[in-house]
């Protein structure tokens, strides 16, 4: 539902089964159903649960969940909280999210971190 690749795309329905996913702890599904209340695509936009959500899979591991995250803790709907961005950068940097090496040098040049 969330592509339209074998089914209609169809995001309402995307996330009702991302949430079913997400209430089993499943962080795939979690980083999945934050990018949708991010964007407000789906059912709402709702920023605070995209973090809530993010903060959970990042805590799962999902190295995406923490780079959203940061993000969001770096901009000014979600932040700035840029120490825990910082840490969150670390993290995802270190399992190979390059877009969160950059904004780490970023926040470094800044000398923000």
């Amino acid at each position: 539902y969330n592509e339209g690749k074998l089914l209609e795309k169809d995001l309402n329905t995307a996330a009702e089964w991302y949430q079913r996913a997400a209430d089993s702890d499943l962080a795939p599904a979690q980083f999945r159903l934050a990018s949708l209340y991010e964007k407000g695509t789906g059912d709402e936009k709702s920023l605070p649960k995209a973090i809530s959500l993010y903060k959970k899979a990042a805590d799962a591991g999902n190295a995406r969940a923490m780079h959203n995250l940061a993000d969001l803790y770096t901009g000014p709907e979600g932040g700035p909280k840029v120490q825990e961005a910082t840490e969150l950068f670390k993290k995802a940097g270190s399992l190979g999210v390059q877009d969160s090496q950059f904004n780490l040098g970023i926040l470094y040049g800044r000398g923000m971190a």
